[in-house]
């Protein structure tokens, strides 16, 4: 018998990658995309660097630092939006 496996890529297949940011486009106002496609992007950056490092970080480190930076980048107030996003 043979074994198999399946692979998903979850993200921007099976969910929508920037649902956060548009159910909460309010909370980022008129940059909300930019700040998705940001937010995005270092969260995929981040996970290759630390992988490359052999640094292990759960899913959901890597998505706060990614956040944490695109808030940065665009001058949003990181403590008012940080938990609803």
């Amino acid at each position: 018998m043979k074994n198999h496996a399946y692979v998903f890529d979850a993200f921007g297949t099976l969910l929508d990658i920037h649902a956060a940011s548009h159910k909460h486009s309010v909370l980022l106002g008129e940059n909300a995309s930019k700040v998705s496609d940001l937010w995005r992007k270092k969260q995929l950056e981040y996970t290759w660097l630390r992988s490359l490092m052999g640094v292990h970080v759960d899913f959901w480190e890597i998505t706060k630092d990614a956040l944490s930076y695109a808030l940065e980048c665009f001058e949003i107030a990181q403590q008012e939006r940080f938990d609803e996003l």
